[in-house]
């Protein structure tokens, strides 16, 4: 699927419709970028997190992989005092989103992003957790990530 963007819109040139049709065209292209693997929270919380549908384009192989919205699954939480970070990350080597289950600990560290991955959310699993929440999940892709791109 893709949201055409042109014409671009330009007061100057088009008609006020013409306008408003580039200017909704425009709008709904960057809103699909910017939301592309946006991780969130399910609206009734449990031990998945919501990975939105996005697009990732290979720059060493020019093609277009559209990945599907999709959950994934949180491992059960550590015991007390112990907290985890999990990592999901997208693997540019299988076209995959996959978690990184990180180790407990009373002061825990996030597990390294793999080379051949680009990370997409951070999610911290506290002691006896037993759903996540939107305050869990950290958005960790690049800057650059605009549909994807390596």
């Amino acid at each position: 699927m893709s949201f055409p963007i042109n014409p671009l819109p330009d007061y100057t040139t088009q008609s006020a419709t013409a306008y408003k049709n580039a200017l909704d065209s425009s709008a709904a292209n960057y809103a699909r970028k910017a939301g592309g693997l946006s991780a969130e929270a399910q609206s009734t919380p449990n031990m998945t997190v919501r990975i939105n549908a996005g697009s990732y384009f290979s720059n060493s192989t020019s093609i277009l992989t559209e990945i599907a919205a999709q959950n994934i699954t949180i491992t059960t939480a550590p015991t007390s005092p112990n907290n985890r970070i999990d990592r999901i990350v997208f693997n540019t080597t299988t076209l995959v989103l996959q978690l990184i289950t990180g180790t407990p600990s009373v002061s825990p560290t996030a597990p390294a992003v793999p080379s051949n991955a680009i990370p997409i959310a951070r999610i911290q699993v506290n002691a006896e957790t037993t759903s996540i929440t939107n305050n869990q999940v950290n958005d960790e892709r690049p800057a650059f990530w605009q549909g994807g791109g390596d």
